[in-house]
């Protein structure tokens, strides 16, 4: 089990030890994201990420980030500062790797919360 609790940037607790190829959720706020690692609709090896079972985005193999740079954030749509955040989270345990997106979310202060059972 793994748990991850950052507020404004900042741990404020971490157990266990996470897994990539394990599920997990992350917590923005009242809002739920579940991150699983399969097969996605093109064949290839993917993260879902889902919010109440629906699947909002597939991210691809290397980089696991969204396939517009972060100056194009509008793209989020109104979720922009929660998909900002989740994000944040995917880079905090290891998942987003991508350059631009990485430096872009470290500069940030987001709280978010990711469990992994």
């Amino acid at each position: 089990m793994y748990t991850l609790q950052v507020r404004d940037a900042v741990d404020q607790q971490t157990s266990g030890t996470f897994f990539k190829a394990r599920p997990f959720e992350i917590m923005v706020g009242d809002r739920r994201f579940d991150c699983v690692f399969r097969k996605g609709t093109s064949g290839k090896v993917i993260y879902a990420l889902e919010e109440s079972g629906a699947l909002l985005v597939e991210l691809i193999h290397p980089y696991y980030a969204p396939e517009f740079a972060p100056d194009e954030v509008d793209f989020f749509g109104v979720s922009v500062a929660v998909l900002e955040t989740v994000y944040a989270a995917l880079v905090r345990v290891g998942v987003t790797k991508d350059k631009a997106w990485v430096a872009y979310l470290q500069e940030k202060a987001y709280s978010y919360e990711v469990k992994q059972t």
